[in-house]
């Protein structure tokens, strides 16, 4: 799959990932499986994406979920005191063995990492990822228990909370800033 988006979004990026990893982050915010998940730094877009959902039909009755993660503390829990934030393209093998082309011998719990903030979507949702082996995000609640917080949001209270983070600037154009999200705001803003 990376591969196939490789060679759609050359053409059409306006700026070209400068490695594997970039080319990660920018699959997976275009909606491509990978092993990264998405996290913010900023707890008001985490929270706009757990309330997103319901404006989609089959999600429409499903709660919201809003976790929390310790970074520093996965990973020192991963390989040690000493280890802290650790940036996507700069730590060598230490996380190369996570990349989808590497062979890896050891499966490695799932680990924090900063995206260099080189695209569109990773500014505007503050983004930074968790990387694990397997494709399975549940993963990460059985491995980082102890760094992992959530919250449940009822069904009936998303739509208010959508409104309330409409009001401090959090939407689905500021949050997907691209010409199809900016055109949907200002039409449905006249409907």
């Amino acid at each position: 799959m990376l591969k196939r988006f490789r060679q759609s979004a050359s053409y059409r990026s306006a700026r070209l990932p400068i490695d594997d990893w970039e080319w990660l982050c920018l699959a997976q915010h275009h909606g491509v499986p990978t092993r990264l998940l998405d996290w913010s730094e900023n707890p008001l877009l985490a929270l706009f994406f757990a309330v997103e959902h319901d404006q989609n039909q089959d999600k429409a009755d499903c709660a919201g979920e809003f976790y929390s993660l310790q970074p520093s503390e996965l990973n020192r829990a991963q390989f040690g005191a000493g280890v802290d934030l650790l940036l996507l393209g700069s730590e060598g093998t230490r996380i190369d063995r996570y990349l989808p082309s590497e062979e890896f011998t050891q499966m490695g719990g799932p680990i924090a990492v900063l995206a260099p903030q080189s695209f569109d979507r990773l500014v505007a949702q503050s983004g930074v990822f968790t990387i694990s082996h397997p494709l399975d995000s549940a993963d990460m609640q059985v491995s980082c228990s102890a760094q992992l917080e959530s919250w449940t949001i009822p069904v009936e209270f998303k739509q208010g909370i959508r409104e309330e983070l409409e009001l401090l600037g959090i939407h689905a154009a500021s949050v997907y800033p691209d010409l199809e999200h900016i055109g949907a705001r200002i039409k449905n803003s006249y409907v």
